[in-house]
């Protein structure tokens, strides 16, 4: 798969297919924003295939001290993966491995002060070993980790204060072109990086590229 996009335009809880929960209660969405259930939750995209190596970029809708939020990349539906996590009242953004949900600092991955605001983008990307993190676009840190090679993407959230935390516009590219483009439903799209014709999905505001 090439890109998988979701606008969350159907009110769900958890997430519905093509998502599936990892950890916890899973997020939910209302009114076209994401945010989770209560104490810690992932929710994955298990529906569909990816290819290897990813990028995972959201969307800040709303911010609030105690829901923190993150990305998955090479999740599974048990816990596992690489976590890019923002600690919203430290502002400051961490990558982690996770097994069973269970969090390992990875070196070197540590960005503070990041100033992080609502309509800004958070980037997680995985390619061979190599881990990138990014803030609208401009890179913030890099480094290597070997412990999964694989998965599926997604999202982690933590919540403390009822979800005022929001996230919008989720967005996974595969960093390997494939060969088809589907649509899954009104507020999932897939597509495929390279091809050059636009299809709006009706009534959802959808793009497939």
């Amino acid at each position: 798969m090439a890109t998988f996009t979701d606008n969350f335009a159907t009110d769900e809880n958890p997430l519905a297919s093509p998502w599936a929960t990892s950890l916890g209660g899973g997020l939910r969405s209302s009114g076209g924003e994401v945010f989770g259930n209560s104490g810690t939750t992932i929710s994955v995209v298990d529906g569909e295939s990816f290819d290897n190596d990813q990028s995972v970029t959201i969307e800040i809708a709303a911010l609030n001290n105690f829901d923190n939020l993150g990305i998955i990349v090479r999740g599974d539906t048990s816990g596992n993966g690489y976590l890019l996590q923002y600690d919203v009242s430290g502002d400051d953004l961490r990558v982690f491995s996770l097994s069973g949900g269970v969090e390992t600092t990875i070196s070197g991955m540590f960005s503070g002060n990041i100033g992080l605001l609502v309509g800004d983008t958070l980037t997680l990307q995985v390619s061979g070993t190599t881990l990138t993190t990014y803030k609208n676009g401009v890179l913030l840190k890099t480094t290597t980790n070997a412990t999964y090679a694989s998965g599926k993407v997604g999202l982690w959230y933590e919540n403390g204060n009822g979800g005022v935390t929001r996230l919008v516009n989720f967005s996974a590219e595969g960093l390997n072109a494939s060969a088809s483009i589907t649509n899954v439903d009104g507020d999932d799209t897939v597509t495929d990086g390279q091809q050059n014709a636009t299809l709006t999905v009706a009534g959802f505001g959808n793009n497939i590229n």
